[in-house]
């Protein structure tokens, strides 16, 4: 090994052993709430991983035949600066928030599969819906949802197409929102077999060793049954009470329990402008 490819590996290998502990500090901080200190330990980390970003794509560059590949510290600084950016904007700096999530998507452009894309695209929109930038959110959760069904990955295109239709509800545009739930339906469908998705299919699935099969079951049911609680939301506020009622009904039956109070105030709502105020 020639003597600067030893001194890179040795920089790349420290700047490495950095990045855990700044991000664990970060969210200690984070979760005690401690914004300004928490932004302070992601702006180091944020620094260290570009350095190592840096560092690794030179060390490619010259040895391409033992290169390292930069996936693993572009996905970690693209988390950072995204986190980092919110917490910027929770300290009343919405520009420099801003500048971080630009600079952010810049790197996902550069260094990722569209796919990868995508992803950043639905953590982009959260960020705007966060600022209430709703068209702006709207046009990056379309265009997310879009590349994943392109790239023919109906799981994730569902997951945003749900974002879309409760984006779509919470604005109160009831007929668009009933639009993007029957497009997610028709994505998830051929997934479903002949009984509704259960978070516990996933747990058989984990017993029994079937590590990615449980993950896509537990992803399955969270999107079913986020979808079926939309449809059912708008159905109500659309005058469709039998529908809502049904569809609160099945999920009463699949939801964790501290969740089914939840459920029964929407069965009780729906009562209330049937005028069944006594039901």
């Amino acid at each position: 090994m020639d003597h600067d490819k030893g001194e890179r590996l040795i920089r790349i290998a420290a700047l490495m052993r950095q990045a855990m502990p700044l991000l664990l500090t970060a969210d200690r901080l984070k979760i005690q709430g401690h914004i300004p200190e928490a932004e302070a330990a992601l702006g180091q980390l944020v620094t260290s991983l570009s350095t190592q970003l840096e560092e690794t794509l030179e060390h490619d560059r010259r040895y391409p035949a033992t290169a390292f590949g930069v996936g693993s510290v572009v996905n970690q600084l693209l988390d950072a600066l995204l986190t980092r950016a919110d917490l910027v904007e929770a300290l009343g700096h919405p520009d420099q928030a801003e500048a971080l999530r630009n600079r952010a998507m810049s790197l996902s452009d550069t260094y990722q599969s569209s796919s990868d894309i995508a992803e950043r695209q639905r953590q982009r929109a959260k960020s705007l819906l966060a600022q209430a930038r709703y068209h702006e959110a709207t046009i990056a959760l379309n265009e997310a949802r879009d590349e994943f069904a392109r790239r023919d990955q109906p799981m994730e295109a569902a997951q945003v197409a749900v974002d879309l239709a409760e984006l779509y509800e919470w604005l109160g545009d009831f007929e668009r929102a009933k639009e993007e739930a029957g497009r997610t339906r028709r994505l998830i469908e051929p997934l479903i077999g002949s009984a509704a998705p259960k978070f516990s299919d996933a747990l058989t699935a984990l017993s029994a060793g079937l590590v990615d099969q449980a993950r896509s079951a537990a992803k399955l049911a969270a999107v079913w049954q986020s979808l079926a609680q939309v449809e059912a939301r708008v159905a109500r506020n659309l005058g469709d009470f039998d529908h809502a009622d049904t569809l609160f009904h099945l999920v009463r039956k699949e939801v964790r329990a501290f969740v089914v109070p939840a459920i029964d105030f929407q069965l009780a709502r729906i009562e209330i402008e049937r005028g069944r105020v006594t039901e």
